[in-house]
Protein backbone atom coordinates (compact mmCIF):
# COMPACT_ATOMS: atom_id res chain seq x y z
CA UNK A 1 0.00 0.00 0.00
CA UNK A 2 3.55 2.62 0.90
CA UNK A 3 4.26 1.62 -2.94
CA UNK A 4 0.74 2.55 -4.44
CA UNK A 5 1.17 6.11 -2.74
CA UNK A 6 4.24 6.54 -3.85
CA UNK A 7 3.32 6.22 -7.34
CA UNK A 8 -0.24 7.69 -6.90
CA UNK A 9 1.86 10.92 -5.46
CA UNK A 10 4.33 11.01 -8.16
CA UNK A 11 1.40 10.71 -10.81
CA UNK A 12 -0.79 13.25 -8.85
CA UNK A 13 2.23 16.12 -8.66
CA UNK A 14 2.10 15.47 -12.66
CA UNK A 15 -1.33 15.94 -12.76
CA UNK A 16 -1.75 18.68 -11.04
CA UNK A 17 1.11 20.26 -13.19
CA UNK A 18 -0.84 19.18 -16.09
CA UNK A 19 -3.80 20.92 -14.63
CA UNK A 20 -2.12 23.81 -13.94
CA UNK A 21 -0.73 24.59 -17.44
CA UNK A 22 -4.64 24.12 -18.79
CA UNK A 23 -5.47 26.62 -16.17
CA UNK A 24 -2.98 29.17 -16.96
CA UNK A 25 -4.07 28.25 -20.72
CA UNK A 26 -7.53 28.74 -20.04
CA UNK A 27 -6.70 32.49 -17.97
CA UNK A 28 -5.04 33.23 -20.85
CA UNK A 29 -7.96 32.87 -23.23
CA UNK A 30 -10.14 34.43 -21.13
CA UNK A 31 -7.99 37.73 -21.43
CA UNK A 32 -7.09 37.06 -25.14
CA UNK A 33 -11.60 36.88 -25.11
CA UNK A 34 -11.92 39.98 -23.12
CA UNK A 35 -8.96 41.71 -25.32
CA UNK A 36 -11.19 41.08 -28.15
CA UNK A 37 -14.43 42.43 -26.99
CA UNK A 38 -12.62 45.70 -25.75
CA UNK A 39 -12.96 44.94 -22.21
CA UNK A 40 -10.58 45.73 -19.75
CA UNK A 41 -9.89 42.37 -17.86
CA UNK A 42 -9.44 43.95 -14.51
CA UNK A 43 -13.08 46.06 -14.00
CA UNK A 44 -14.94 43.40 -16.08
CA UNK A 45 -16.26 46.36 -18.43
CA UNK A 46 -15.92 47.53 -21.87
CA UNK A 47 -12.96 49.74 -21.95
CA UNK A 48 -13.92 53.29 -22.71
CA UNK A 49 -17.40 53.08 -21.64
CA UNK A 50 -17.88 55.53 -18.52
CA UNK A 51 -14.80 56.87 -18.19
CA UNK A 52 -15.82 60.25 -19.05
CA UNK A 53 -18.76 59.86 -16.92
CA UNK A 54 -16.79 59.20 -13.72
CA UNK A 55 -13.96 61.76 -14.78
CA UNK A 56 -16.84 64.37 -14.54
CA UNK A 57 -18.32 62.98 -11.44
CA UNK A 58 -14.92 63.29 -9.79
CA UNK A 59 -14.38 67.31 -11.24
CA UNK A 60 -17.90 67.80 -10.01
CA UNK A 61 -17.31 66.29 -6.56
CA UNK A 62 -13.79 68.37 -6.36
CA UNK A 63 -15.40 71.47 -7.40
CA UNK A 64 -17.98 71.20 -4.97
CA UNK A 65 -15.37 70.30 -2.46
CA UNK A 66 -13.56 73.08 -3.21
CA UNK A 67 -16.16 75.62 -3.17
CA UNK A 68 -17.07 74.61 0.21
CA UNK A 69 -13.84 75.05 1.75
CA UNK A 70 -13.85 78.39 0.10
CA UNK A 71 -17.08 79.47 2.02
CA UNK A 72 -15.92 78.16 5.15
CA UNK A 73 -12.09 80.49 4.28
CA UNK A 74 -14.47 83.40 3.12
CA UNK A 75 -16.60 83.08 6.76
CA UNK A 76 -13.35 83.06 8.62
CA UNK A 77 -11.66 85.67 6.70
CA UNK A 78 -15.48 87.76 7.42
CA UNK A 79 -15.37 86.40 10.52
CA UNK A 80 -12.30 88.01 11.50
CA UNK A 81 -13.02 91.54 10.30
CA UNK A 82 -16.16 91.87 11.83
CA UNK A 83 -15.83 90.58 15.17
CA UNK A 84 -14.92 93.88 16.12
CA UNK A 85 -17.69 96.10 14.57
CA UNK A 86 -20.93 93.34 14.65
CA UNK A 87 -19.97 91.22 17.78
CA UNK A 88 -21.99 88.14 18.40
CA UNK A 89 -23.88 88.76 15.17
CA UNK A 90 -20.74 87.51 13.19
CA UNK A 91 -21.88 84.05 13.98
CA UNK A 92 -25.39 84.63 12.35
CA UNK A 93 -23.17 86.15 9.63
CA UNK A 94 -20.96 83.40 9.20
CA UNK A 95 -23.27 81.01 10.40
CA UNK A 96 -25.62 80.92 7.60
CA UNK A 97 -23.17 79.85 4.92
CA UNK A 98 -20.96 77.58 6.93
CA UNK A 99 -24.16 75.75 7.82
CA UNK A 100 -25.40 75.78 4.38
CA UNK A 101 -21.92 74.23 3.19
CA UNK A 102 -21.64 71.66 5.50
CA UNK A 103 -24.27 69.21 4.24
CA UNK A 104 -21.58 69.46 0.74
CA UNK A 105 -18.92 68.21 2.69
CA UNK A 106 -20.49 65.44 4.66
CA UNK A 107 -22.42 63.94 1.56
CA UNK A 108 -19.41 63.60 -0.18
CA UNK A 109 -19.77 59.88 -0.60
CA UNK A 110 -22.89 60.23 -2.08
CA UNK A 111 -22.98 62.30 -5.50
CA UNK A 112 -27.01 62.51 -6.28
CA UNK A 113 -27.35 63.70 -2.75
CA UNK A 114 -24.39 65.82 -2.62
CA UNK A 115 -25.58 67.58 -5.72
CA UNK A 116 -28.92 68.64 -4.02
CA UNK A 117 -26.74 69.87 -1.06
CA UNK A 118 -24.88 71.90 -3.44
CA UNK A 119 -27.86 73.40 -5.33
CA UNK A 120 -28.92 74.37 -1.36
CA UNK A 121 -25.90 75.42 -0.47
CA UNK A 122 -25.60 77.37 -3.56
CA UNK A 123 -29.12 79.04 -2.87
CA UNK A 124 -28.96 80.10 0.49
CA UNK A 125 -25.16 81.34 -0.29
CA UNK A 126 -26.16 83.63 -2.83
CA UNK A 127 -29.35 84.85 -1.10
CA UNK A 128 -27.51 85.45 2.10
CA UNK A 129 -24.62 87.47 -0.23
CA UNK A 130 -27.56 89.74 -1.59
CA UNK A 131 -29.28 90.07 1.59
CA UNK A 132 -26.19 90.97 3.16
CA UNK A 133 -24.37 92.55 0.28
CA UNK A 134 -24.52 95.96 1.74
CA UNK A 135 -22.04 94.95 4.60
CA UNK A 136 -19.04 92.19 4.55
CA UNK A 137 -21.93 89.37 2.99
CA UNK A 138 -20.58 90.77 -0.12
CA UNK A 139 -17.51 88.33 0.22
CA UNK A 140 -19.61 85.32 -0.09
CA UNK A 141 -20.86 86.28 -3.87
CA UNK A 142 -17.74 84.53 -5.11
CA UNK A 143 -17.70 81.38 -3.05
CA UNK A 144 -21.56 81.45 -3.92
CA UNK A 145 -20.92 81.38 -7.83
CA UNK A 146 -18.34 78.83 -7.33
CA UNK A 147 -21.25 76.56 -5.96
CA UNK A 148 -23.67 77.59 -8.12
CA UNK A 149 -20.88 76.37 -10.90
CA UNK A 150 -20.45 73.05 -8.74
CA UNK A 151 -24.25 72.42 -8.44
CA UNK A 152 -24.36 72.87 -12.48
CA UNK A 153 -21.67 70.33 -12.57
CA UNK A 154 -23.62 67.75 -10.94
CA UNK A 155 -26.47 67.73 -13.81
CA UNK A 156 -27.03 64.85 -15.40
CA UNK A 157 -26.50 64.52 -18.85
CA UNK A 158 -22.80 65.96 -19.49
CA UNK A 159 -21.26 62.76 -20.73
CA UNK A 160 -21.66 62.23 -24.44
CA UNK A 161 -24.11 59.32 -25.45
CA UNK A 162 -23.12 56.31 -26.47
CA UNK A 163 -22.73 55.61 -30.59
CA UNK A 164 -23.95 52.71 -31.90
CA UNK A 165 -25.20 51.03 -34.95
CA UNK A 166 -29.49 50.59 -34.80
CA UNK A 167 -30.42 46.46 -35.62
CA UNK A 168 -30.93 47.56 -39.13
CA UNK A 169 -27.22 47.57 -40.17
CA UNK A 170 -27.21 50.92 -41.59
CA UNK A 171 -26.17 54.14 -40.24
CA UNK A 172 -29.71 56.08 -40.67
CA UNK A 173 -31.02 53.39 -38.37
CA UNK A 174 -35.03 52.66 -39.20
CA UNK A 175 -36.03 49.75 -41.50
CA UNK A 176 -36.18 51.18 -44.99
CA UNK A 177 -37.04 49.01 -47.66
CA UNK A 178 -36.10 49.07 -50.72
CA UNK A 179 -38.83 49.66 -53.79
Amino acid sequence: MGTSRRAGAGRGRAADAGRGADRSRAAGAVRDRAAAAGRDEHRGRVAGAGTDVDRSRNAAAWLRAAAAVATLVTGAVVAAVSWADSGPFTFVLVGVPALAVAPVLLLRARPGAAGIAAWVAAVVVLGWSVLTGLGTGAYFAAPGVVLLVAAIATLPGGAPAPTSTPASGRPGGGDRRSP
